[in-house]
């Protein structure tokens, strides 16, 4: 807790490089596919930085420190694939996610078969498969019109993931200004 609370501007920064991104996609996604994936590749450059500092830090303090860094290698990693492979990135990115959708709604549709034994009426679970398939083959037939509806999502998910973090990065301050105002409390 104490390594956290030392590096709560860490979690906030991060956050805010993660609002101010999806603000920014979320507000005008036709600036072009290009830029949103630039900046895609920026965030997760930052973010695996900030994230192998904050594993420095709790390998100081003896803490579990080796999540902080795959989690920052692999932000590394494909923050330079976008640099360098811009394309191949986008459409590399917009062909798994229609991939994925395809085989996870083809194994709810087993899943389903499956479930039939247990319960009754087991067509939702076959309709979300269906949705899911549907959704995956249009991704693949039309993966321009793919890839800003996942820019959109991706928008989504930033926002969400960094008010978490601006609260948690308020939250572990407030902590550690009570821990320095009251040491013997610790």
């Amino acid at each position: 807790m104490e390594t956290l609370e030392r590096n709560w501007w860490a979690i906030g920064l991060r956050g805010l490089i993660a609002v101010l991104f999806g603000i920014g996609a979320l507000i005008n996604p036709a600036i072009g596919l290009i830029v949103l994936v630039a900046l895609l590749g920026a965030w997760w450059l930052v973010d695996g930085v900030f994230a192998i500092i904050a594993a420095v830090y709790a390998a100081e303090q003896r803490t579990r420190w080796w999540p902080l860094l795959v989690e920052g290698i692999t932000g590394i990693v494909l923050g330079l694939a976008v640099y360098f492979l811009p394309g191949v990135t986008t459409l590399v990115l917009v062909l798994f996610v229609a991939a994925w959708l395809v085989v996870t709604g083809a194994f709810r549709i087993v899943a389903a078969a499956r479930l039939r034994q247990s319960i009754p009426n087991e067509w939702l679970m076959v309709a979300s498969g269906a949705v899911s398939i549907v959704f995956g083959a249009l991704i693949w037939l039309f993966p321009s019109r793919g890839a800003l509806a996942l820019v959109v999502v991706i928008a989504i998910f930033a926002l969400v993931l960094g008010v978490l973090s601006l609260l948690l990065a308020a939250r572990l301050y407030g902590y550690r200004r009570w821990h320095q105002t009251h040491p013997q409390a610790m």
